[in-house]
């Protein structure tokens, strides 16, 4: 899958979108519910551990956005 944080794919031309997506992690609240750290609020948590959380959110959301792209037999991400 290609992604990209632009508005075109350098010698490609976009001949359809499918479709908008997106998608979103949760950063907040009970975040260290999400790597077992017996749901720590973030203001309990270190600056390490909130990271690591925040990190792996967004890779969860970005998972998310690529299968829903693969579904729709989209072959990039264009991120404008």
């Amino acid at each position: 899958m290609v992604t990209t944080m632009t508005q075109s794919i350098e010698g490609q031309r976009i001949v359809k979108y499918k479709k908008v997506l997106t998608e979103q992690a949760f950063i907040g609240g009970r975040l260290g519910s999400l790597r077992g750290t017996n749901s720590k609020s973030v203001s309990d948590m270190t600056p390490e551990e909130f990271e690591q959380c925040f990190a792996e959110g967004t890779s969860a959301a970005f998972g998310k956005l690529v299968k829903r792209a693969e579904e729709l037999n989209a072959n990039a991400i264009i991120c404008a």
